[in-house]
């Protein structure tokens, strides 16, 4: 009785494919294919938005609507290869479509998100790094020395997050010292000169030069400019080099750090308690 009824079954199979086997077949060759070329499409659409837009459009809102009309044309495809009816079907598709657009709308805010993309650097939770790939439990980050560090998603949405490339441009921040005796405006203009002659150094914020404090027989010079976040490390690197050789050329000399060191007299000794007057950084009592 059990073998009839698997005949049964076998014979009801074998006629279903034979009438539909080939439709199904080049239905789910039109549906791989298809899911395929919008994997590869979506990719290249989106880093095309963030390249050009992505400081100024939801990038990833409208990938996913993009992503989900383009299936929606796949699997419609797919469902008239079978042979259903394609209005039928289609007005089906299109009514998901739109509330499946419609969650992603007005619920997308509250889905939580890692504040970074691959690629970005980043620290988190004492590591510095650049980060190479997410998943759905960690993240990886291959630090500038080497290492590969798994920091769990749960511990990065409790973490204090740097993105250092969440903008496009980043401020370089440069401190000298000059003496007292120096010449402050020379020096200036030698800093700011420095920071504009570097093309790498962006035009449309002026590089700028600040007095910022006076203290230990010394001015404190502080130099700002802003470059491409990808250019931020070599410029701030090869600027402090060519004001160190600039600086040399001019002749202007940089403060070294001022101690005073009062020495005690022993007791019973009549000399002037401040005889023993110490300048650290002229080598000599006062």
């Amino acid at each position: 009785m059990e073998k009839l009824f698997l005949t049964k079954d076998y014979e009801r199979l074998k006629e279903i494919m034979d009438l539909y086997g080939q439709d199904l077949l080049q239905s789910m060759f039109i549906l791989v294919i298809g899911v395929v070329l919008l994997q590869w499409f979506i990719r290249r659409f989106r880093m095309y938005l963030d390249r050009t837009r992505g400081n100024q459009w939801p990038v990833k809102r409208i990938s996913a609507i993009v992503y989900i009309i383009l299936l929606f044309f796949v699997l419609n495809l797919c469902f008239v290869q079978i042979g259903f009816d394609f209005e039928t079907i289609g007005l089906f598709l299109a009514i998901i479509s739109l509330f499946v657009i419609a969650l992603v709308i007005v619920l997308r805010p509250y889905f939580p998100t890692l504040p970074f993309h691959v690629g970005n650097p980043v620290f988190i939770d004492g590591f510095f790094g650049k980060v190479m790939a997410t998943n759905m439990y960690h993240t990886h980050v291959k630090t500038f020395d080497g290492k590969m560090v798994f920091i769990p998603n749960s511990k990065i949405m409790k973490s204090v997050i740097t993105n250092y490339h969440g903008t496009p441009g980043r401020r370089i921040k440069i401190d000298v010292s000059i003496p007292y005796t120096g010449d402050l405006i020379k020096a200036k203009q030698t800093l700011e000169a420095v920071m504009i002659a570097d093309p790498r150094v962006l035009v449309t914020l002026r590089p700028q030069v600040w007095a910022l404090d006076m203290e230990g027989g010394r001015v404190k010079l502080g130099a700002r400019c802003w470059t491409d976040n990808e250019n931020y490390w070599l410029t701030k690197c090869d600027l402090i080099e060519m004001i160190k050789l600039r600086f040399d050329h001019e002749s202007i000399r940089m403060a070294l750090p001022m101690q005073q060191i009062f020495l005690r007299p022993q007791l019973g000794d009549d000399s002037d308690p401040l005889s023993g007057e110490f300048d650290a950084n002229e080598g000599g009592c006062q």
